[in-house]
């Protein structure tokens, strides 16, 4: 299909499907994945809160470990590596793996909780010496 194909086909599919909207971009990001890893990866993994769904701490750590170097390769590289990982570490399939901005957001809700708890103690310390004085 060609992008003015591509295009309409969305149009058509959206107003049909109001609740499964989707746009030219995930589409193509959803090709790219299909090509990288098959079918699986096509599988809906919303709604499952199975342990195998959620991100296990000893995955948490590698993706971490890749993610925070000073010059770490990107996102989505560091979660292929992390997936990489488990697949030889634990037989893990792709349909099963939480998915990159599963990772993300893990990380970033973890260091907001370490800066807003650094900033706490900063304050107190501050306020201390405030009093002191």
């Amino acid at each position: 299909m060609k992008h003015k194909e591509i295009k309409e086909f969305l149009q058509d599919w959206n107003s049909k499907h109001p609740d499964k909207k989707s746009s030219y971009s995930a589409l193509c990001k959803a090709k790219i994945k299909y090509e990288q890893f098959g079918e699986d990866i096509l599988l809906s993994k919303k709604g499952f809160k199975e342990d195998e769904y959620r991100v296990k701490p000893e995955y948490y750590e590698y993706y971490k470990n890749l993610y925070m170097k000073p010059k770490a390769p990107s996102a989505i590289d560091c979660w292929m590596q992390t997936l990489n990982y488990a697949k030889q570490k634990d037989k893990i399939k792709t349909a099963n793996f939480p998915c990159e901005k599963t990772f993300d957001r893990l990380l970033k809700k973890i260091l907001r909780r370490r800066n807003q708890k650094s900033k706490t103690i900063l304050r107190k310390s501050y306020s201390k010496e405030i009093i002191q004085t």
